[in-house]
C-alpha cells in the first residue's frame, strides 16, 4: 500500500509536526511494509520553511485591513498560490497512491478561505489519482464562511473511507456541516509522543523546573473562541506569574511550539522579567528546531504552563504535571478527554494568582501512570482501526477503477 497523507507537518507550530510524527509512526506499526509519506499543504517539505520570519509582520498587516478586503486579497492570494504552486506539489504527492488521509490537526476551520481552498484542491488530485480519501484526528470548527462551506463540502461531502474527529464538539460540528455522522470520535495522535520519540529520565534538581509555553497574543485574538483572552495584557500576567512561581520554590523556562512571532514575544518577556527580577531563575529556551526537540524539552519539565494545546498534549503524553491557558474550544475538550478539565483556564481565570494555584494542585496530584497508558492504548487502538479500514479498502478489487469513475462523474 502507498500512503499519503495531507496535513501542516512542516508548520512553524511544531505541535503539527508532532501528530505527523505520531500518526505516521502509529500507521507504520499496523500497515508494515506500507509505504507512508505526508504532504504539507502549504507545500512546506522541511521545517523552516514557508512565511515563519515574517509571519509576525503578516498577522499584523491582517489584523489592520478591514474584514471584506482582508478576505479578498487573502483568498485571492492564496488561489494563486495554490493554482500555481500547491496543486503541483499536490499531484506530485499523489501519484501511484492508494489511499489519501486528511489529518490530523483544527484543519476544518475556515480563517480567510486558508484550509478550504488548500484542502478542495488537494482531495481533487487525490481523486483524480483514484486514490480513497479518509478524515482522521482533525478538529472541525463550527463557523464556516458561505464558500468555505461550498468547498469543504465539494471536498469531503461525500466518498470517503472513513472519518474519524478528535473532540464531541468536532463531531457535533461535523455532523452540521455535511449532515452526516462520523464514524468515531478519536484521542489526538498526539497522545503516543512518548512511543513515537521515546521515554525521558528528569534530572533531579534542587529547585524544580516550570516550563512557560507561550504564544503570541495576535495569535490568540486571530482564532480565540474565549473573549476573555482578548483583553489580557500577557506581558504583565506572566511577569507577576514569574515572580509568584520563583516565591514558590521554581525556575522557569520560557519556551514556544517554534513559530518566531511566538519566539519573539517570549523573548520579549524574558527582557522584561530580567529587568524586573530573576537573579537567574528564568532562563529563555532556544528554538526547538524539529517536533522531536521539543517533545524532549517538554518531557523535561517538572511543570509546565501553556498555551499551545499539543505542548499540553505531549506533557500529558510524558506524565508532566500541566496547567492549559484556554483560548478555543480544543483546549477544553482535549483536557476533558482525559479527565483533567479543572487544570485548563479560560481567560476570566488567568490571573497570576490562579495560574500559579493550579499548577501547585497539579504537582500535588500527578498524572496517573496508568491513566495515560491506557489513554495512549485507546489512541493506537483507533489507529488500528484506521489502518484495517484502509487496509480493507485498497484490496478490494477496481478500487481505484470505482474511485476515478466516482471523481468524474
Amino acid at each position: 500500500m502507498k500512503l499519503c497523507i495531507f496535513n501542516v507537518k512542516y508548520s512553524p507550530n511544531l505541535g503539527d509536526g508532532v501528530i505527523a510524527d505520531c500518526l505516521e509512526a502509529a500507521l507504520r506499526r499496523h500497515l508494515p511494509g506500507a509505504d507512508i509519506q505526508s504532504c504539507d499543504l502549504a507545500g512546506r517539505t522541511a521545517f523552516g520553511e514557508g512565511l515563519n520570519r515574517s509571519r509576525a509582520l503578516a498577522m499584523r498587516t491582517l489584523d489592520m485591513t478591514p474584514g471584506p478586503l482582508r478576505k479578498l486579497a487573502v483568498s485571492t492570494l492564496l488561489r494563486r498560490l495554490t493554482d500555481t504552486r500547491l496543486i503541483p506539489h499536490y499531484r506530485s504527492a499523489v501519484e501511484g497512491v492508494d489511499a489519501v488521509v486528511l489529518g490530523g490537526g483544527q484543519l476544518l476551520a475556515d480563517a480567510d478561505l486558508n484550509f478550504p481552498i488548500k484542502i478542495d484542491a488537494a482531495m481533487t488530485e487525490a481523486r483524480k489519482a483514484g486514490a480513497t480519501v479518509s478524515v482522521y484526528g482533525v478538529g472541525v470548527s463550527k463557523r464556516w464562511s458561505t464558500q468555505g462551506r461550498r468547498l469543504f463540502q465539494a471536498a469531503l461531502g461525500a466518498d470517503l473511507t472513513y472519518v474519524g474527529v478528535r473532540d464531541r464538539a468536532s463531531a457535533e460540528n461535523w455532523q452540521t456541516h455535511f449532515g452526516a455522522a462520523v464514524d468515531a470520535v478519536i484521542r489526538d495522535p498526539g497522545v503516543l509522543a512518548e512511543r513515537t520519540y521515546g521515554p525521558v529520565v528528569r534530572p533531579a534538581r534542587e529547585r524544580p523546573l516550570i516550563g512557560l509555553g507561550i504564544a503570541h497574543p495576535s495569535t490568540l485574538n486571530l482564532h480565540a473562541d474565549d473573549p476573555g483572552t482578548r483583553s489580557i495584557n500577557y506581558l504583565d500576567v506572566f511577569q507577576k506569574l514569574a515572580r509568584r512561581l520563583i516565591d514558590m520554590g521554581h525556575d522557569i523556562e520560557v519556551f514556544t511550539n517554534g513559530a518566531h512571532d511566538d519566539e519573539d514575544f517570549a523573548a520579549q518577556i524574558v527582557s522584561r522579567l530580567d529587568d524586573a527580577q530573576s537573579g537567574g531563575a528564568v532562563t529563555l529556551a532556544p528554538p526547538p528546531g524539529t517536533p522531536k526537540a521539543l517533545s524532549l524539552r517538554i518531557a523535561g519539565y517538572d511543570g509546565l504552563i501553556a498555551h499551545r494545546l499539543h505542548a499540553n498534549i505531549v506533557a500529558y503524553a510524558y506524565g508532566v504535571p500541566h496547567v492549559g491557558l484556554g483560548w478555543d474550544a480544543k483546549m477544553p475538550a482535549f483536557f476533558a478527554s482525559v479527565d483533567r478539565s479543572a487544570y485548563v483556564l479560560g481567560g476570566a481565570d488567568q490571573t497570576p494568582g490562579t495560574i500559579a494555584s493550579a499548577l501547585a494542585d497539579a504537582l500535588e496530584n500527578p498524572i496517573s501512570d496508568q491513566a495515560r497508558a491506557q489513554v495512549a492504548e485507546a489512541a493506537d487502538a483507533e489507529i488500528a482501526a484506521l489502518a484495517e479500514r484502509l487496509g480493507q479498502t485498497t484490496t478490494e478489487p477496481d478500487s481505484a477503477d470505482g474511485a476515478r469513475a466516482l471523481h468524474d462523474a
